[in-house]
């Protein structure tokens, strides 16, 4: 692969947005609707009423003030110590704002604009793929991404396999970390055949989140289409520029992925990775002879850290292959 280097400064940002976008915009090929041959935990008729009222004047007030005072401004330039120390005279307005997005109104492209600021992966980066992209989102952004992660929040344990530890509310990490290692303990244990453990590791996971797909896999969960409605105003206006050496670039749309930064992405991100967790549950299901052999009870077939997965399994060949041809 040849490289070039680029020295002028607007070449430079010119590369970063051409790089950004071409990473954020979803592929040409149509999107078909899967089909799930499993079952997803889904919501119950009260936990579906609860996602659709209006937040109240408290709850409002309680996740303004919750947003650290000390996070970067996005591109409006507002911080929340702003929002914070005047909201006796803008607390109106931003109720207004809120009963506006929650009643089905979109975002408007001042709410949804974002810097993109790029930190170092390596020591000394050559290309972009190198940089880890963070969102700086304005903080109107933030307010009405963390009043629907508080409502997505209670429900997230009941909908996540118990093999997610990560951004679960009341699941330990350490958890994983400890049946992680007790598993590994069986690897060169002699059974009839060997163990195989495999780290899957999905690069830029949050970029290339499908909407389409995450919106297939909360329908299957039971989300009524109101609250779908909700999350789709939330992150398909979504206008970016990226930060390089002190200046912004050209804005650009975003047509796929989630921004890091952004407070309902997590939670976004980890029920869209549940269809995997779950197909992998279905697939050793269906096929006993794939089960790690170990002297545990309950078989472990992987353990996740958000879009960190551990998959164990046996070294049959074709056990390797059906597991291979489902990745």
């Amino acid at each position: 692969m040849v490289q070039i280097f680029i020295s002028n400064p607007e070449d430079i940002k010119n590369s970063a947005v051409d790089f950004f976008c071409t990473l954020l915009s979803a592929r040409a090929t149509p999107f078909t609707e899967p089909e799930f041959p499993f079952q997803f935990a889904c919501l119950s008729t009260t936990q579906v009423a609860n996602l659709c009222h209006l937040p109240s004047k408290e709850e409002i007030k309680e996740v303004v003030f919750q947003i650290c005072k000390d996070s970067v401004a996005g591109p409006d330039g507002f911080t929340s110590t702003f929002y914070q120390t005047c909201w006796d005279f803008i607390s109106s307005d931003i109720k207004e704002a809120v009963k506006d997005f929650f009643c089905g109104s979109p975002m408007p492209r001042s709410f949804t604009a974002t810097t993109i600021t790029l930190i170092p992966k390596t020591d000394n980066p050559q290309t972009w793929s190198e940089f880890r992209p963070i969102s700086l989102c304005n903080v109107t952004n933030k307010i009405l991404s963390k009043l629907l992660y508080k409502k997505l929040a209670d429900n997230l344990p009941m909908l996540i396999s118990p093999s997610q530890s990560g951004f679960v509310p009341r699941k330990l990490i350490g958890d994983n970390i400890l049946l992680a290692q007790e598993m590994i303990h069986s690897l060169d244990k002699r059974y009839d055949k060997g163990n195989v453990v495999l780290k899957l590791d999905m690069t830029k996971a949050y970029d290339k989140i499908c909407w389409k797909f995450l919106y297939c896999v909360l329908h299957a969960m039971g989300f009524p289409a109101r609250f779908i409605h909700l999350i789709k105003n939330a992150i398909e206006n979504c206008w970016f520029t990226v930060l390089i050496n002190g200046e912004t670039a050209s804005f650009f749309k975003s047509t796929q992925g989630l921004r890091q930064g952004d407070p309902i992405s997590p939670a976004l991100l980890i029920l869209a990775a549940e269809a995997l967790s779950r197909g992998l549950g279905y697939l050793f299901r269906s096929n006993p002879t794939m089960y790690y052999q170990t002297h545990c009870r309950t078989p472990v077939t992987h353990l996740s850290y958000a879009d960190d997965i551990i998959i164990f399994t046996n070294s049959d060949e074709s056990n390797l292959e059906k597991l291979m041809d489902f990745l």
